[in-house]
């Protein structure tokens, strides 16, 4: 065997060899990997490599880690924060076929803990998952479960997205992306974290997928020290309020963690991940939209003249009730309070009953907003529910409610039948459906050491709720969150939208990521409301009635118009054209940070027809903006030929195929709908009997054989209504006949219209006949 002496001047200098080559290493993108690479799974998309010690990295292709050293953390009631000890050979190789789709992955196990990684060839993400067994003799209780978790104080612990991560933004925020440079201490997040890197545009789609027990919620840190490209902190916990209990032998698992770590466009991520919360949870999408309409607030000292006055407003709104605008949705101000199911006698005796029997009268559906599980005064309701079933608040919730609020004990026996009580007194006085106001009340009661968490308190109210209610009853909740949201059919998110809004791509998109494409996503139809511009009379807000109107549009949700808005003529033509609810929203054709305009697409089905909605805002700067846009940019079929309407303007562009040029006013916002159709004469509308939008006209139908377009329509006596059909080349109008009544037809811009005037109540067949210019023959 061979030695070698070294001195201490040797020592010195290699020492100071060794610093100089570590300094190009420390600012590298790429930060300290695992030396001893254990086992290893290999995708098209990114790298699983596992260590002897049981750490993890998360790699892409290129060698650059995402995750280092990535492990599962636990901590018991009464102890510390803890990191699970699971050794590399304790793993073992598993096939991976769930609702997520078909992979392979790793199940750690040894003592007390299991950690699960569920990688899926061919997609962006993975799914990890913790499980805690007691193996002891005595029963034990978890407080926290954190099934992906990385820290700096074990040496060599980080996360990053790239180069700069001081710019790194948080995408779904209401009023922009914060750049976490700003930030001082841990950032906390519930449920779900969207981080982007403009400098490098790597994101990371981060988020729970199972709801059950486990409050998510997703910590990120930063300090002065860490180098250019890394995070310190990163994990993600499920704390359990109160924390479980455990007998020896059982097991409890962690809720389903989410990594996308390889996306292509975040906002596409973001999409990505909520479909997937929505696929693993079995929401169902329902088979309809809520119709739009009316919230209605009565006054404190409602008399009998104000619920004339009401039912009188009611069938005098120039807005007749049908199949797409017909809700009224009662809040609870005519309640005794708004937490008891009580009704006060003179709201209910002497206004109430008239307008609510008026309301059915016209054609409306009445849905009524309760807080059930809330109480004021726990005494008042012994004649319905034992003093004892309603639990306190806590301390730092008592802001949020009114004083001496509580909060309805889920678990008390007397609990179910009280719920299904109240949900039967709202059928019995003719409310069709109901808006369950405060549906997470008990995150914020004080709850027992023993028993459910919060978040299981949450699913089985509103399982109870829900199931009290018949199959065909609206139930919304309110607030709209994922935990909320999954026993719903609809949710109301309070406030306007801004789909567009100006500023960089995180910014504009911010609420787009949090609304458009997260919420709607895990329950589709979406509930939306919003408050009305004053004086709607003027021009300038009526270009802001449009411009809400629009966001509502695109986002496929209902609208809830105001109490007794000012009803202008010009609104209500506005109003007239408004789509129904879709539930499905719109998709952002352009993200660039320098766009001047603002493209949304959205795919809507009617009667098993296919439009398109476009919406074009311009929403910054002085000048009109020419839009030059190519339908491939959003999807579309570029040899298709499309009609092109324009809904607010109610005005018809004649045909498009492969593009389409429009001019957008400064602060202004233009809503197109394109229909599909062969190249020959097609119906567009119907005026006041459809709107443009609809495929309700009645019949119409082309007959090729003499060329010629028939339909049929109900008619009202003495009420003009307008048929128009468009005429492309090479076609050419020959002559219209229609009746009973008197008809006119003229043509222009390849457009013919019959104005037709109804002599009686009743259907009014229309024939128009075309010639085919590449024909000779008539």
């Amino acid at each position: 065997m061979t030695y070698i002496n070294i001195n201490p001047q040797h020592c010195m200098f290699i020492r100071v060899c060794l610093l100089l080559c570590l300094i190009p290493a420390m600012n590298a993108a790429a930060f300290f990997r695992n030396s001893e690479e254990y086992r290893s799974i290999n995708t098209d998309m990114y790298e699983i490599s596992i260590a002897r010690n049981g750490l993890t990295d998360l790699l892409l292709l290129s060698g650059e880690s995402i995750f280092e050293s990535a492990h599962v953390r636990y901590q018991l009631a009464g102890g510390r924060d803890q990191h699970a000890n699971l050794p590399g050979r304790n793993t073992n190789r598993q096939e991976v076929q769930d609702r997520l789709g078909q992979g392979q992955g790793f199940v750690f196990a040894h003592r007390n803990l299991e950690w699960y990684i569920r990688a899926y060839p061919t997609k962006p993400f993975i799914a990890v998952q913790a499980v805690y067994v007691n193996t002891g003799r005595n029963p034990v209780r978890v407080e926290r479960l954190s099934p992906w978790a990385v820290q700096s104080d074990r040496g060599n612990g980080a996360f990053s997205l790239g180069a700069n991560a001081e710019n790194v933004r948080i995408l779904p925020t209401a009023d922009g992306a914060p750049n976490l440079a700003s930030a001082t201490g841990p950032i906390q997040s519930e449920d779900s974290l969207m981080l982007y890197n403009p400098t490098t545009g790597r994101s990371l789609i981060a988020g729970f997928l199972t709801a059950n027990d486990g409050r998510g919620v997703i910590t990120l840190e930063r300090d002065s020290n860490t180098p250019n490209h890394a995070f310190t902190g990163f994990r993600a916990d499920c704390v359990y309020d109160p924390p479980v209990e455990l007998a020896p032998g059982e097991r409890l698992e962690s809720e389903v963690f989410y990594l996308g770590i390889t996306e292509s466009e975040a906002l596409l991520g973001m999409e990505r991940y909520a479909k997937a919360f929505a696929v693993v949870n079995g929401v169902r999408e329902p088979e309809s939209a809520l119709p739009s309409g009316f919230r209605l607030r009565i006054p404190e000292q409602a008399t009998p003249l104000y619920g004339a006055t009401v039912a009188a407003w009611l069938e005098e709104a120039a807005i007749t009730p049908n199949d797409h605008f017909n809700t009224l949705l009662w809040d609870a101000s005519w309640l005794t309070a708004p937490d008891r199911l009580e009704a006060n006698p003179q709201h209910l005796r002497e206004g109430f009953a008239p307008l609510l029997e008026a309301a059915q009268t016209l054609g409306y559906v009445s849905l009524l907003e309760v807080a059930p599980l809330l109480c004021t005064d726990p005494a008042q309701r012994s004649d319905q529910i034992a003093a004892d079933a309603w639990m306190p608040l806590r301390e730092t919730a008592r802001n949020r409610f009114a004083p001496h609020t509580h909060v309805l004990d889920i678990t008390h026996p007397e609990s179910e039948q009280y719920l299904r009580q109240q949900m039967q007194q709202v059928l019995d006085w003719g409310f069709a459906g109901v808006l369950a106001q405060h549906a997470d009340a008990a995150f914020y009661a004080t709850l027992p050491e023993d028993g459910p968490t919060a978040l299981r308190r949450v699913h089985t109210a509103l399982e109870t709720l829900r199931g009290a209610l018949p199959d065909a009853a609206p139930f919304i909740v309110s607030p709209a969150t994922m935990h909320t949201g999954l026993h719903a059919d609809y949710a109301l998110m309070d406030g306007g939208l801004t789909p567009g809004s100006a500023g960089t791509l995180e910014q504009r998109n911010a609420r787009t990521a949090a609304r458009f494409h997260l919420t709607p996503s895990l329950f589709e139809g979406v509930f939306q409301s919003w408050t009305a511009p004053a004086h709607v009379d003027n021009p300038a807000n009526l270009a802001a009635w449009r411009q809400t109107l629009s966001q509502m549009a695109l986002s496929g949700g209902t609208v809830l118009l105001p109490w007794r808005p000012d009803l202008s003529p010009e609104l209500v033509n506005t109003l007239s054209a408004l789509l129904p609810p879709s539930g499905k929203t719109a998709r952002p054709a352009n993200v660039a940070p320098d766009a001047p305009i603002g493209i949304w697409h959205a795919p809507i089905y009617r009667d098993g027809q296919s439009l398109h909605l476009l919406g074009l805002q311009h929403l910054e700067g002085e000048d009109a903006q020419q839009v030059n846009l190519a339908f491939h940019q959003v999807g579309l079929d570029p040899s298709t030929y499309y009609t092109v309407f324009d809904l607010w303007q109610r005005q018809y562009f004649g045909t498009a195929q492969g593009q389409l040029s429009v001019q957008v006013a400064p602060g202004h916002t233009r809503l197109l709908l394109l229909r599909p159709h062969e190249n020959r004469p097609a119906l567009q509308w119907v005026e006041n009997q459809s709107p443009p939008w609809s495929t309700r006209h009645g019949v119409a139908r082309w007959d090729a054989t003499d060329r010629s377009l028939k339909g049929q329509f109900q008619g009202r006596r003495d009420e003009h209504a307008r048929v128009r059909v468009s005429v492309p080349e090479p076609w050419r109008f020959l002559d219209a006949f229609s009746g009973p009544g008197e008809m006119q037809a003229t043509l222009a811009d390849q457009i013919v219209e019959l104005n037709v005037h109804p002599r009686h109540d009743g259907p009014i067949d229309w024939e128009i006949r075309f010639h085919d210019g590449r024909s000779s023959t008539p």
